[in-house]
């Protein structure tokens, strides 16, 4: 059920006058559906004093929690920047990797934070033996990716233990036997490792996994690995490399661990939750599952509502706001930060991996996929081509000849296409660009509208005014491309989430606006996990 939340009497702000009592407009903004407890749900682990950590990437947050009812219990922040993974040294010290900033922290049992170094690439998985020798993994789409073992006082430069083949490792642990047991999660091998983290050399202990992502061992000394592509939890006999499928788990699992009880708790990614493998097989949900990640938004022309979320794409019912469809990865999507409607297909993109994707929401397939854009920030079909957002270059371009439609921006977010004109947002300086009129790329684009606080997500209205997701100011304005009168269509809007070091400053989402064929506006809210509905009075 849609819960009304506030009725906001739209504000008129003239940039050219005032306008009369007359021209007001008000809007009601309704909670059209709502999703996860997390903004991510990125790893789950166990500390030698029985607590349960969770690591929340996109709030940049580590989490203690109950673990029987996922109440947060406590939270740690301090130089947690995007977070990856974490483990334990036996005397109860803390180690983690910051992902996109690359590096890796430590905090003692006292709660001294101590900075362990910088690593080249994106650093994910770590791991600590029983001798508290620390070791991290670091890959890169593009760019270098290697296992490394990282001082644990901070003071020697990190010592390459291995890449190539062990570049694309991600959540791992150590066995009884002292060997490092690690998944080839990028390398796409299927296989998971058996690494003497001495020498760097290493032997295959089982393979025939569609994408393993993590492996951890029980009290048992028994070896586990999660699969993220064909989501399954295996046992594997680490003599024989026989495997026993433990359980089949929902879409987009990222770690693991055992409880001190030998419980076992897995991370879900894509619906941000913590679950609970019982022994039948089945998953008890400790936290609340779904949109995590909502960014763009669209209505299709059978109606349905279609919200990118990070990791997952979502379809919901327009009429009851009820989740109809949760789509992932493990069907060769990208993930989808970014997602646009060309009336077949929908045009995903994704700014970690540099990749943009035409992708078939019928039958859940990739039509297309392509890659080397320098940080894609969103993709839309215009005049019968995909035209691209790049952040990196600070251009919109044609995706068939990188033919640029308007460079020179700093940070191009939001697209939208107004019959053959087209408009991008600049989130860092805060301007609507008109880069294309009447089909003909100008040679002076206009700014149609100026000192937004980070505009994100554009849409046209039926009125054919331009909608604004402006998130520096958590508000939805509606801009007349004439007279440049601005009016607050809703405000509050809990939008605004910041993105962790490195990552593109839109995040994981890219706040989304769309209005439907009878003029109601939907819009997200990826900070407060969010999809709100918006009408005029």
């Amino acid at each position: 059920m849609k819960k009304r939340i506030y009725a906001s009497l739209a504000v008129i702000t003239a940039l050219l006058g005032a306008c009369s009592d007359d021209d007001t407009t008000s809007y009601s903004t309704n909670i059209f559906a709502t999703g996860a407890d997390l903004n991510t749900g990125s790893s789950v682990h166990f500390a030698p004093n029985g607590d349960m950590l969770v690591i929340d990437t996109a709030a940049k947050k580590i989490h203690t929690m109950n673990p029987d009812t996922g109440e947060i219990l406590s939270t740690f922040t301090d130089h947690i920047d995007g977070p990856a993974d974490i483990d334990f040294s036996a005397d109860g010290t803390m180690y983690w990797t910051n992902a996109f900033a690359k590096q890796a922290y430590k905090k003692s049992p006292d709660g001294t934070v101590s900075f362990l170094g910088d690593l080249e690439t994106v650093t994910d998985g770590i791991a600590v033996n029983a001798e508290g020798r620390v070791f991290a993994s670091s890959f890169e789409v593009g760019g270098r990716s290697a296992l490394w073992e990282i001082d644990s006082q901070g003071v020697e430069p990190a010592r390459l233990v291995g890449e190539d083949k062990l570049g694309g490792l991600d959540a791992y642990d150590f066995g009884p036997d002292g060997y490092l047991y690690a998944p080839d999660f990028l390398g796409g091998s299927g296989q998971v490792f058996k690494i003497d983290v001495e020498s760097g050399a290493y032997e295959i202990v089982a393979d025939g996994f569609c994408q393993p992502i993590a492996t951890k061992f029980n009290a048992l000394g028994e070896l586990h690995v999660l699969d993220y592509l064909c989501p399954r939890m295996f046992k594997v006999d680490i003599n024989t490399g026989e495997k026993t499928l433990i359980a089949n788990v929902d879409g987009g699992p990222d770690n693991f661990d055992f409880s001190p009880q030998g419980d076992m708790y897995i991370a879900f990614v894509a619906d941000a939750y913590i679950g609970k493998l019982l022994p039948d097989g089945s998953m008890k949900k400790i936290t609340t599952p779904g949109l995590s990640s909502p960014g763009s938004i669209s209505i299709r022309s059978d109606g349905s509502l279609f919200v990118s979320d990070g990791f997952a794409m979502r379809r919901y019912d327009t009429l009851t706001g009820t989740l109809q469809q949760s789509f992932y990865t493990d069907t060769g999507m990208i993930p989808p930060f970014t997602m646009a409607d060309d009336g077949q297909n929908l045009i995903l993109t994704c700014h970690l991996f540099n990749t943009v994707q035409v992708w078939d929401p019928v039958d859940n397939k990739a039509v297309n996929t392509y890659a080397g854009f320098q940080s894609p920030t969103n993709a839309i079909s215009f005049l019968g081509e995909v035209i691209v957002a790049e952040a990196g270059s600070g251009k919109v371009i044609k995706l068939a000849d990188k033919t640029a439609l308007i460079e020179g921006l700093t940070m191009p977010a939001g697209l939208v296409a107004q019959g053959d004109n087209l408009y991008v947002s600049d989130r860092a300086t805060g301007i609507v660009w008109k880069a294309v009129e009447s089909g003909l790329v100008l040679s002076s684009p206009v700014a149609v509208a100026k000192n937004l606080s980070l505009p994100e997500g554009i849409a046209i209205d039926q009125d054919g005014k331009l909608l604004v997701m402006e998130t520096g100011a958590q508000r939805l304005v509606r801009i007349d491309l004439t007279s440049n009168i601005t009016e607050v269509v809703a405000d509050n809007l809990d939008v605004g989430l910041e993105a962790p070091t490195g990552v593109t400053p839109t995040g994981f989402a890219l706040a989304g606006v769309t209005v439907s064929d009878t003029g109601v506006i939907y819009a997200t809210g990826e900070k407060g996990n969010v999809i709100y509905q918006i009408e005029k009075n």
